[in-house]
């Protein structure tokens, strides 16, 4: 799926997406609080923690930014 982001302003954004399967609004998780329905975020998050401003910044310079969903 491709979707533009307009009005962005600023050098860098961070994108942190998830899937809502069951249609409640938020993202559910298991109950060590590990996510249980697709997420992802822009950036290179860390596999075993939540995503951070850090781990997931990239430029906002006008190229294309690919966010993958987990499985």
């Amino acid at each position: 799926m491709t979707f533009p982001l307009c009005g962005l302003s600023g050098g860098s954004v961070s994108l942190n997406l998830f899937q809502d399967l069951n249609g409640n609004g938020k993202l559910d998780a298991n109950v060590l609080g590990v996510p249980i329905e697709p997420w992802g975020a822009s950036g290179k998050p860390a596999a075993m923690s939540a995503p951070t401003w850090d781990t997931t910044v990239v430029p906002l310079d006008g190229s294309t930014i690919v966010v993958k969903l987990s499985k």
